[in-house]
């Protein structure tokens, strides 16, 4: 009630007695007074009712609007009992690190074949034998 009485007074004056202010006065030497008293005394054309545009015909009616709208709600429960449906996301770490680690091990490799293995033997053997020994380090003097 008091806030009706409040605007209810306020409603008397305008908003600048309101506040406080008045309008400035143009100074009559500005470059620009001559602009702002013929804005003033001669105010631009006003729009007329005829300057508003027709209503344009290539647009869809407000029935398809609803038809659309319609198909997208259905689209959207579509896709959320989908949604639903998927199983819930794993959160045990353990079993999926245990699983990774399988996964992840590399599969046995298979033994060379004997004859394979013997050769590269003899191979090494043979190259042992024909090495030589590098010479011995001298002791430098200092």
């Amino acid at each position: 009630m008091l806030f009706g009485a409040a605007a209810w007074l306020c409603g008397c004056q305008t908003p600048s007695q309101i506040a406080g202010f008045r309008t400035a006065a143009v100074d009559p030497k500005s470059p620009v007074y001559q602009d702002v008293m013929n804005a003033t005394r001669h105010p631009g054309p006003y729009p007329k009712f005829q300057d508003i545009p027709k209503t344009p015909t290539d647009i869809r009616p407000a029935s398809a609007w609803a038809v659309a709208i319609a198909d997208i709600k259905s689209d959207r429960a579509k896709v959320d009992s989908a949604v639903a449906a998927l199983p819930p996301p794993a959160t045990d770490a353990e079993s999926f690190a245990a699983n990774a680690r399988t996964q992840a091990q590399a599969p046995e490799a298979a033994a060379p074949p004997t004859e394979a293995s013997a050769e590269a033997h003899d191979y090494a053997q043979s190259l042992k034998a024909r090495a030589t020994p590098p010479p011995k380090r001298r002791a430098h003097k200092r």
